[in-house]
């Protein structure tokens, strides 16, 4: 056959035209925003849904909780008190002696993939490093790592061949950006007893290797580093794109936002995400395969890394979004500390369940950490929280792989996706009346059509009417499964459903303010006890029955004999107290002091920077920042949060806030007591029946000024007193249990 000229010219033209698109497909990415903004969100990302992530390493040794290598180097913390009644002071037994003593002996990757694909996950991601400078592979860039010491394999490889052949994805987490300032604790000496001035063993030059070189202006922030040299950041670069290399992830993760601050301005940050968005290029043909994560943390730009939107996909810490994201995300969270913790008590199935289904029906994905003890064992209790999630999977699982947000995410206790032209709507509850309304799914002047209904896991077709209140289906006798129930709802046009009235009279945001006390840590202290305080390093203060104050550390109680009726604890170690005489005393290495100028004080806190915030002589408003001074207004509780804001329980029972030099008035509800988050500004409350709600009122963009009024919300909990505080990167809620 003969071509003419003109059809040779077309096909050349053509074969021209997809060579250069394939070839710009598979173009290098370079360490620039405008180069990672091609970045797409990989598919297989989107249809798994459910990861189960593994944070194991030497802190689960002491197994007293997270930051282990940190915090026992910071001495009246908890785990430096563990450490030093344990192995001995931080000056003779550091964390380099720690790490022989995790063995890691019953260490079974398969086994653990094995469960946690039964479990439901879709993906399996390790944690590579932690901010103690410890690699888990046989890194060539540090020789601390997981071959040379402790348990003397190559955990990162054991982990992704036993991953690999369960047919699940591979992911991995590093946690070595903020390792500069986070970890120079272990410069530093007691100032007090019989150690005092005595370096501790992350002095001596022969461990410098894990322990760092010291930061020439003192840097130990536990973010990221406020600048950190040259020489850091090109080592981190080469030990992130050596694990990289070696393992080939689908996913990877940073702990915060792009790194690094200061000089750097993310440039090093960028490069190494060019780096495995390549490395995915080069080991599948051309398309990029690998997932990065990164947070965008609302703190001063850079603080926690940088974030450019488009760049990555989008990670939130023990949180969720309270409404659809059009592209896929995540949440990593855990089931109880990020590491084992022998005093950890586990979460629930159905808590996990729910907040999967939620996180879903916003387009996210949920990364669920499980971290093994020492000996690399999962505990019974682990075990048999990922039974039961693996249970709920195996009858619902089809609502949750491969699933697609919808024109809404849901209402109250309703979540919904679709999926292959039907909907699947979720339920949290389960009505006595063995009748159920949808009430979005209203389809009056609707060209949508109901074919079927059903329920997943039961046997047959549910009786159905279409009413103008919403869709109601009639409940088979017995429940298939327990903790949430998937509806199956097959028909056609559901896309051409006009939800816009719906949306007029119904409020289609998140909760958010009751997602975040749901993932909050939670302590409570037992009744009789009349106040308590959250401080620096997990340290709770109190007033115990007898009106003593005390402080609780872990399992560690100590009773002061400085008698009190209110105390107020800060992050940066500042504690102060009304003392039964109505004066205000702060605590010092010489024990209680008198803070001179105020008389009559009945309630007190202490924010984060240190300053005292007092109500005395009939509710009014004083505070301490070296001299006292007074300000408008009055109450009968207060609390301070982040950035200077301050909530008051006025003396009609009414929530008053204060910033910027304004106050806000709040009304409804009456109460007696109140605390703010020092991380995001909820507040908490306890009203004079001794319930609790909880409300956030910060303002969109982040400030505290002219705060509009929310709705509280009810929490199923009794308190007489609370408080909120922070640990490590988490929030922390404690409340006393009435009688």
């Amino acid at each position: 056959m003969k071509l003419s000229f003109l059809s040779f010219l077309l096909i050349c033209c053509t074969t021209i035209t997809i060579s250069a698109t394939a070839e710009q497909a598979s173009e290098p990415f370079v360490g620039t925003v405008e180069s990672l903004e091609r970045y797409e969100c990989p598919e297989w990302f989107g249809d798994a849904k459910f990861g189960i992530w593994s944070c194991w390493n030497a802190y689960t040794v002491p197994g007293v909780g997270d930051w282990y290598a940190r915090l026992m180097y910071i001495e009246g913390s908890s785990h430096y008190k563990y450490h030093v009644a344990n192995y001995g002071h931080p000056s003779e037994f550091g964390y380099k002696d720690i790490i022989p003593l995790w063995k890691g002996e019953k260490f079974n990757p398969e086994e653990q993939i094995e469960l946690f694909k039964k479990a439901g996950a879709k993906y399996f991601v390790a944690m590579a490093n932690h901010h103690d400078n410890f690699d888990l592979w046989d890194s060539k860039h540090q020789k601390w790592n997981s071959v040379n010491y402790g348990p003397k394999i190559d955990i990162i490889g054991a982990w992704r061949k036993a991953t690999l052949r369960s047919g699940l994805r591979f992911g991995l987490t590093s946690h070595l950006e903020r390792t500069w300032s986070w970890f120079q604790t272990n410069k530093g000496a007691d100032k007090n007893g019989p150690y005092a001035g005595i370096p501790y063993d992350g002095n001596d030059p022969k461990y410098q290797d894990l322990y760092l070189k010291p930061d020439l202006n003192g840097d130990d922030n536990a973010a990221h580093p406020v600048n950190a040299p040259v020489e850091w950041r090109e080592h981190w670069l080469e030990r992130c794109q050596d694990v990289i290399q070696q393992h080939d992830p689908d996913m990877f993760y940073v702990d915060g936002g792009v790194p690094f601050y200061g000089d750097d301005e993310g440039r090093t940050g960028l490069e190494m995400i060019a780096y495995l968005y390549n490395n995915s290029l080069r080991t599948n043909e051309g398309k990029n395969e690998a997932v990065m994560c990164i947070k965008n943390w609302a703190a001063k730009k850079g603080r926690w890394g940088y974030y450019w939107p488009g760049i990555a996909t989008l990670d939130v810490e023990r949180g969720r979004l309270e409404k659809i994201n059009p592209d896929p995300w995540q949440t990593d969270t855990s089931i109880g500390d990020w590491t084992w913790n022998r005093n950890t008590t586990y979460r629930s199935a159905r808590e996990i369940i729910h907040e999967l289904v939620d996180i879903v029906s916003k387009n996210g994905n949920l990364l669920l950490n499980v971290s093994p003890r020492d000996d690399g064992s999962l505990d019974a209790d682990a075990v048999q929280l990922l039974e039961d999630i693996g249970d709920w999977m195996a009858v619902n699982s089809e609502s949750i792989y491969e699933s697609r947000y919808w024109k809404i995410w849901g209402i109250d206790d309703f979540r919904i996706v679709q999926k292959e032209g039907a909907l699947y709507v979720t339920t949290f509850d389960w009505p006595t009346s063995r009748s159920l309304t949808v009430p979005f799914l209203a389809l009056h002047d609707s060209p949508a059509k109901i074919a079927k209904v059903e329920l997943l896991g039961h046997n047959g077709a549910l009786r159905f009417e279409n009413q103008e209140k919403g869709l109601v289906i009639r409940l088979p006798e017995c429940k298939p499964c327990d903790h949430a129930w998937v509806f199956k709802i097959s028909g056609e046009r559901f896309d051409e459903m006009d939800l816009t009235e719906f949306n007029k009279t119904h409020v289609n945001k998140a909760d958010k303010t009751k997602i975040w006390f749901q993932v909050s840590k939670k302590q409570t202290v037992k009744p009789g006890n009349k106040a308590v305080s959250f401080g620096k390093d997990d340290a709770l203060w109190g007033i115990n029955a007898e009106g003593f104050i005390f402080t609780k550390m872990g399992d560690s109680i100590e009773i002061s004999k400085q008698r009190g009726i209110d105390i107020g604890a800060g992050l940066d170690g500042t504690v102060a107290a009304v003392g039964i005489d109505g004066l205000v005393y702060s605590l010092s290495h010489d024990g209680w002091q008198r803070v001179e100028g105020i008389t009559g004080a009945t309630r007190i806190d202490v924010d984060k920077k240190g300053k005292i915030w007092v109500l005395h002589r009939e509710g009014k408003i004083a505070y301490y920042d070296g001299s006292w001074h007074t300000i408008t207004g009055t109450g009968k509780d207060i609390g301070c949060g982040p950035d200077g804001l301050i909530a008051i329980v006025a003396g009609n029972g009414r929530i008053h806030t204060y910033a910027e030099g304004v106050w806000t008035k709040h009304q409804g509800g009456k109460f007696a007591r109140i605390d703010v988050s020092p991380k995001t500004g909820h507040m908490v409350m306890v009203d004079v029946s001794g319930k609790v709600f909880v409300n956030r009122i910060g303002n969109a963009d982040g400030t505290w000024k002219d705060l509009p009024i929310r709705k509280w919300q009810r929490i199923q909990e009794q308190a007489t007193d609370v408080s909120c505080g922070q640990v490590n990167d988490d929030e922390i809620i404690g409340w006393i249990n009435p009688e």
